[in-house]
C-alpha cells in the first residue's frame, strides 16, 4: 500500500507526477494513472474542472479523513491551472489494480464470480459502518463505486457527494438508487447507502433495477446506456426531467418483485429494500449478519474492530 508518508502534499504540484494513462471518468472529473517521481510509486490522480472545483472541496476535506481498509483512500489534493486559465482540483487517490462490480458480475458474459459475492458484501457492510459511524453518507453507492482488488480486497470508492445527515433540497447521486425518503422528504441519511446497497445487490443477482419506469426499455437505451442493450450500463447520459418523474414515481409508489432473488439472499436484500428508512437493515446490523458467515475463528465484535481503527489512525498521526 502506498504511504502517505511518502507524498509531501503541501508542496504539491503536477511536475511532480507522470501521467501514464487514462483510468476513467465520472460526472465531474477524469481519472489518471500517475507515477509520483520522487519514490516511483503508483497513485490515481482525479481531475477536477471549472464549476466543480468549489463543491468538490468540502467533500475531500472529508474524504482525506475516512482511512479504513474497505475504502479507497484520498491522500490529498492539491490545485492547478489548465491551458485554458481555469482552476482545477487534482486529488492523490491510492491506486488498487482490479475491477468494480458492474465489470466482475454485469459487463460479461459467461460464468461470474457469484461464490465471492457474501464476502463482498461483508467488507461493503464494514466500509460503510466506519462512514456512517464518523457521521457521513456516501450518496452515491452504486456497482461502479465498489472495487474489488486483484487480492480480493473490497474498497467503497467516490467521495464527491459524501455529506453530513441533513435535509436538503438538492439531490445527488445516482438516480436509479435514489432512497424514496431522498426524494419525498429530502432525508440524506445513512439509511440512503443502505438502500443502494439493496439495489446494487438486486441489479447483481437479476441483471434489473428493482424499479423501472413503465417505458425502461427507450428510457434505459437513449438516456441511461448510452444507446446500450444492457440494462445495467447507467455510465453515461443524463434522463429528462420527465422521465425522472417517471422514475422517482417507481421507486417512491412501486412495490419490489423479490421473485427472481435467490433464497440465500431473499431476506437481506428484503430488509435493505424496505421503503421507510426507519426500519431498513443499518450498516451495523449488515455488519453483524455478514459476520456470522465468517468461520467461528475469524469474527471479530464490532467493538475490537472499532479499537482496531481507532489504534491505526493514531498510530498514522504520530
Amino acid at each position: 500500500m502506498n504511504d502517505f508518508n511518502d507524498l509531501d502534499i503541501y508542496s504539491m504540484s503536477l511536475s511532480n507526477f507522470e501521467i501514464m494513462e487514462k483510468l476513467g471518468e465520472g460526472s465531474i472529473g477524469e481519472v489518471y494513472l500517475a507515477e509520483y517521481k520522487p519514490t516511483s510509486k503508483l497513485y490515481a490522480l482525479k481531475f477536477v474542472y471549472d464549476d466543480h472545483v468549489q463543491t468538490i472541496s468540502k467533500s475531500l476535506a472529508i474524504a482525506t479523513n475516512m482511512i479504513h481498509p474497505n475504502l479507497l483512500r484520498c491522500y490529498g489534493y492539491f490545485y492547478s491551472t489548465s491551458s485554458e486559465n481555469k482552476k482545477i482540483c487534482i486529488c492523490i487517490l491510492e491506486f488498487i489494480q482490479g475491477q468494480d462490480l458492474y465489470e466482475l458480475f454485469l459487463d460479461k458474459d459467461g460464468s461470474r464470480p457469484f461464490e465471492q459475492l457474501p464476502d463482498i458484501i461483508r467488507q461493503v457492510s464494514l466500509g460503510l459502518e466506519y462512514i456512517h459511524r464518523k457521521g457521513y453518507v456516501h450518496r452515491d453507492i452504486k456497482v461502479e463505486n465498489i472495487l474489488v482488488s486483484t487480492e480480493g480486497v473490497v474498497k467503497i470508492i467516490d467521495y464527491d457527494f459524501i455529506a453530513k445527515r441533513t435535509f436538503t433540497d438538492e439531490i445527488n447521486g445516482t438516480p436509479y438508487y435514489l432512497a424514496p425518503e431522498i426524494i419525498s422528504i429530502s432525508l440524506v441519511s445513512p439509511s440512503n447507502d443502505m438502500w443502494a446497497l439493496g439495489v446494487s445487490l438486486y441489479l447483481i443477482l437479476t441483471n434489473m433495477y428493482p424499479f423501472d419506469p413503465p417505458d425502461f426499455e427507450d428510457f434505459a437505451n437513449s438516456d441511461f446506456n448510452n444507446s446500450s442493450d444492457n440494462p445495467a450500463d447507467t455510465k453515461n447520459n443524463e434522463p429528462t426531467a420527465e422521465e425522472m418523474d417517471n422514475l422517482f414515481w417507481c421507486i417512491v409508489n412501486d412495490m419490489v418483485d423479490f421473485t427472481g432473488i435467490p433464497s440465500k439472499y431473499l431476506d437481506l436484500i428484503q430488509r435493505l429494500l424496505r421503503k421507510d428508512h426507519r426500519i431498513r437493515l443499518s450498516s451495523s446490523q449488515l455488519v453483524s449478519i455478514t459476520n456470522k458467515w465468517l468461520p467461528s475463528n475469524q469474527r471479530i465484535s464490532q467493538t475490537s474492530n472499532q479499537k482496531k481503527m481507532k489504534y491505526i489512525q493514531k498510530s498514522r498521526k504520530r
